[in-house]
């Protein structure tokens, strides 16, 4: 009696039909017993197709419906499985108040929801080009051909409760939904086609499928497959041991691939497409296939097949779930308010809406900058520059990387030097001056010497100490040796301020010696009593010094006989050559005959800060300094260098003005860094590692795709010409060539380099007035999903972090490199300012940000996305028919290896501007319809109809396949054809589906009549 219920409430539309279409009296019959529900269900739909259209319309139809009569049946039955078969009947008669109308006169919920379908429909067919794109993805080759069964199946399986919550997200939304459903539909329809590209070339989506990670010390969870395609959108068909292609496919033309057709379909010697999907269970394909649905050949698996995974897209994915445990995406809305310059009323061709006030956006001033660098004239040069450095030294890489983590571990508690500060401006003369001559390009080479190997530690051991074991007698110190062996002594009291001089480190005081030094002059002072400017030793002690370093100091005094003189009176001189070693001793030793050098201060050098000079010998600075120096001095650019410490002089003190000393200083408190600038040195092994890096770049060359040479280093080096050159002219994206000043006024002409510091200046001083704002942005920390260090401190969180990193940044590279070299390259970059500009400021981005406010402060909404993204991205599924992650990735996989015309996804995109049209409020009438017929289905009935829908008890046959593609078959064209679909085909099978649930004869329109008059 159940089944015979059930059927008998389903067989209203066909004894609609058989009512409409037959007028004379029928002979009484014996009554008949029923069969199962199935084949109770599957006659009434074969009569319903037998008596449609002409009699041979109706024949053909009815004919190539009967040939998938077995299968049918089976999912009819698998659909109305318990409770649904239980259940059905009072959840229909529950239902019957939803066909009434409204008070107000309109349409009841199910006949306005199967009108707005028809009409859903109407739109889809009226446009032929919908109509070709739903041929073209229908008949390309597919990966994985059931991917978006698997997860609507999963979906609809899962045990998270999705259907009331989304229902009540959705219709809480409306208000924000409205206005982003109001722009959209304004919008997509305006969407150009792209040019056709290459289509032998792989997208980076299956270059990113293609690159497998093997992390043995990680679950990666079930295995997901898919069939790899090649760039042809065809499957790639392995060889036999013999080196050939297994039979039927060949490779005829001899390109080392098989053969295909144009809709990238392996074909047999005849040229006639191979019927062998990638996937399929054997009873629906007719081969033999192993347990998991692969076609075999005499035992052999044709088609290559790759875990899902253990992809890059994969564990890219895998990482998301980080950023959604720390709340990122809420985070970043949070901070667009600031970040996009607040709210005010706009207003558009829909009228007023709240929009940001992007004319003062700090995010646009970033954005507009980093276009202006894609202009840079070598991008490509240099983004092949990083792919060599990741393919030819990944070891290297890897550790610098982890150093990298390290020092972010390290730096993440150090304090900002002060806000405002002036440091990177004061800097960035004498770096763009060292620049412009190659100088920079000098330190990389300089890397290889043997002497520049101590650099980071001996700047360390400056930084470190404030003291060292001099003996009370300076005089006593005569050679290098001695200096040498002097022990530091007294760590730096980093603590306490640097307001004296027995609290500042070595390094303070040897940028402060370089400071007072700088243009001073030296004269011969005899008995350290008369000054005689007319015998001027040097003009400039710094600059000597520097000289020195160089073992370019010449003492020029104009005269041989003073000169003579000069060399028998100081004892440290043996010529006028001196080295820097021997100024260190004449600058710390009394000169009783020549009188001692006086600083700008007026104080003598040896009583002030010359004993930094020795610390700096000492610890190995002035030895490896040296190389680099001699390249300064012989460039001629020795101001540059004395520039350079004497401006972190000035910098240094966390006190402004004047300190002890007479040093006067910008308060922006550089000794900040000191301590952990030593940790980074004692904790990592990064100074080795980037000398490492340093000294292969400077003699690595490698050939570029034009068949060019090019030197790693003079790649880099180029590049940093480009970012500090002061006369590039370039402008902020309002148009000034011009950017604020710290100390007041401007700076005229600021460099690339200058114009993206003041950009991140004004996203930190937006953020400064946004304390929410602030807190979210404080909290967004995209790095840390690569670089975090596990509870060892001596590893990545991360454990695929690398192998990602080392993966990804050469399709990237190859990827921006295609990019450039895009005809559209330089359009895109003229546009590009406009059009983020366009998007941040419409109606559509400022009800998106609503909508993710509304679902942030919402706890309940909140808490379903959670754990919606958690399901999303688990490793380990409650089963493997609720794994959500492997049938998201498969989609993914089906999407990214299908080939289809570029133009394809725009058209699809065109035609959802149609269905979001806010007038006709398709999506929100479904929500208001939906969440009405969960209210009347306490028991979940037809949830359990929907879970039925996708069972699997073998690959690819589910109730939802069976039907679907029966009713395909049955209405197209040419009924129970086997070629491929056509637009025509789709337009006939959409096309009567639309006018069945619009016929008041034998549709649902008749339906509704006969429930209304029960």
């Amino acid at each position: 009696m159940k089944n015979t219920a059930f059927a008998a409430i389903l067989a209203i539309p066909a004894a609609t039909c058989a009512l409409a279409a037959c007028t004379q009296d029928f002979p009484e019959k014996e009554p008949r017993q029923y069969g199962d529900f199935g084949t109770e269900a599957y006659g009434m739909l074969h009569n319903e197709f037998l008596w449609s259209g002409t009699q041979a319309e109706g024949e053909a139809k009815a004919a190539a419906f009967a040939q998938t009569r077995d299968d049918l049946v089976w999912a009819l039955n698998t659909v109305a499985e318990a409770p649904v078969e239980d259940e059905m009947l009072p959840v229909l008669e529950a239902f019957l108040p939803l066909y009434d109308p409204r008070p107000d006169g309109t349409a009841g919920d199910m006949p306005r929801m199967t009108r707005d379908v028809a009409d859903i429909l109407d739109a889809f067919v009226a446009d032929p080009r919908n109509l070709t794109v739903m041929a073209e993805l229908d008949g390309a080759p597919a990966a994985t051909p059931d991917a978006v069964e698997h997860l609507l199946g999963a979906v609809v399986r899962h045990p998270i409760a999705l259907a009331d919550r989304a229902i009540a997200l959705t219709l809480d939304l409306e208000p924000e939904l409205t206005r982003l459903f109001t722009y959209l539909h304004r919008e997509l329809p305006t969407l150009e086609d792209k040019a056709p590209s290459d289509s032998s070339e792989p997208s980076l989506l299956q270059r990113l499928l293609a690159v497998n990670i093997e992390v043995t010390d990680e679950p990666i969870g079930p295995i997901a497959l898919t069939a790899r395609f090649d760039g042809r959108g065809a499957p790639v068909v392995r060889r036999l041991p013999t080196g050939d292609f297994p039979a039927p496919f060949v490779d005829g033309d001899g390109d080392g691939q098989v053969d295909v057709d144009d809709l990238g379909r392996p074909v047999d010697d005849l040229g006639v497409p191979i019927d062998l999907p990638t996937f399929a269970g054997r009873s629906t394909a007719g081969e033999e296939r192993d347990a998991i649905g692969r076609p075999l050949v005499d035992n052999f698996i044709p088609y290559d097949y790759f875990n899902l995974r253990q992809t890059v897209v994969a564990y890219l994915m895998r990482d998301g779930r980080k950023l959604a445990a720390d709340g990122v995406p809420y985070d970043l809305f949070t901070a667009f308010e600031a970040l996009l310059g607040g709210r005010v009323q706009r207003d558009d061709l829909d009228g007023p809406y709240p929009g940001f006030y992007v004319e003062d956006a700090p995010l646009l001033d970033l954005l507009h900058v980093v276009n202006e660098l894609r202009r840079y004239p070598r991008l490509v040069p240099l983004v092949r520059t990083l792919q060599h450095l990741v393919e030819a030294k990944p070891l290297l890489f890897r550790q610098l990387t982890l150093d990298f983590a390290k020092a972010r571990k390290i730096f993440e508690g150090a304090p900002s030097l002060t806000p405002g500060n002036a440091l990177f401006e004061d800097l960035h003369p004498a770096l763009a001056s060292l620049a412009s001559h190659g100088l920079l390009r000098s330190m990389i080479a300089a890397a290889r010497t043997p002497e520049n190997q101590a650099l980071f530690s001996a700047l360390a051991t400056q930084m470190r100490y404030t003291d060292m074991d001099f003996p009370s007698d300076m005089g006593t110190l005569t050679t290098s040796l001695h200096v040498d062996n002097l022990h530091f002594q007294g760590p730096t009291p980093w603590s306490q301020p640097d307001t004296t001089d027995a609290q500042r480190s070595w390094f303070q005081k040897a940028c402060y010696l370089l400071w007072d030094t700088r243009e001073a002059p030296v004269f011969l002072k005899l008995f350290d009593q008369q000054e005689i400017h007319d015998v001027q030793i040097t003009n400039d002690m710094a600059k000597l010094y520097t000289n020195a370093i160089a073992g370019q100091a010449v003492i020029a005094l104009g005269n041989s006989f003073l000169e003579d003189l000069a060399v028998q009176l100081v004892d440290e001189f043996d010529d006028l050559t001196p080295s820097a070693e021997q100024l260190n001793l004449f600058m710390n030793h009394d000169q009783v005959e020549t009188g001692n050098p006086v600083c700008n201060q007026g104080e003598q050098v040896r009583d002030h800060y010359g004993k930094a000079l020795l610390a700096l010998q000492t610890s190995k600075g002035l030895a490896s300094l040296r190389p680099w120096v001699k390249d300064i001095v012989a460039a001629g650019r020795q101001d540059d260098f004395v520039a350079l410490l004497s401006t972190l002089a000035e910098h240094y003190s966390e006190v402004a003005g004047t300190t002890d000393g007479g040093f006067t200083s910008q308060g922006t408190g550089f000794r900040r860094i000191e301590p952990y600038f030593v940790r980074l040195v004692d904790e990592t092994e990064f100074d080795r590692h980037f000398l490492e890096l340093a000294a292969w770049a400077d003699q690595e060359s490698f050939t570029l795709d034009d068949g060019a040479t090019t030197n790693v280093a003079d790649e880099l080096d180029r590049f940093l010409r480009w970012m500090l050159d002061m006369s590039a002219g370039v402008a902020r994206r309002g148009g000034q060539t011009f950017i604020e000043s710290k100390h007041g006024g401007i700076i005229e002409h600021p460099s690339r380099l200058q114009l993206l510091v003041d950009a991140f200046d004004r996203i930190s001083a937006a953020m400064d007035a946004d304390a929410e704002a602030k807190a979210a942005w404080d909290r967004v920390d995209l790095l840390g999903i690569f670089l975090d260090l596990d509870a060892s401190g001596q590893a990545l969180e991360n454990k695929h972090a690398l192998d990602v990193l080392i993966a990804l940044v050469p399709i990237l590279a190859d990827e921006a490199a295609d990019a450039i070299d895009d005809p559209d390259w330089d359009a895109s970059i003229a546009t590009f300012d406009q059009d983020a500009e366009d998007f941040f400021v419409s109606r559509g981005f400022g009800a998106a940000v609503d909508a993710m406010a509304k679902i942030r402060d919402t706890p309940a909404h909140r808490a379903f996305v959670d754990e919606l993204l958690q399901a999303m991205l688990a490793e380990e599924p409650p089963s493997a028919d609720t794994d959500l992650f492997a049938a998201n990735l498969q989609v993914l996989s089906l999407v990214a290896q299908m080939h289809v015309p570029s133009d394809a996804v725009t058209q699809l995109l065109r035609f959802l501007g149609v269905i979001l049209d806010p007038q006709k409020r398709y999506v929100l009438n479904l929500m208001d319809t939906l969440k009405r017929m969960r209210a009347l289905d306490p028991e979940a009935v037809m949830t359990s109809m929907a879970k039925n829908l996708f069972v699997e008890p073998e690959v690819g046959r589910t109730p939802y396949k069976i039907i679907r593609d029966a009713v395909k078959r049955t209405t197209r064209v040419e009924p129970g054809s086997t070629a491929p679909y056509t637009a025509a085909d789709f337009g006939e099978i959409m096309g009567g589906l639309r006018d069945w649930m619009r016929d008041d004869q034998k549709g649902m329109e008749r339906l509704y009549d006969v429930i209304l008059s029960r």
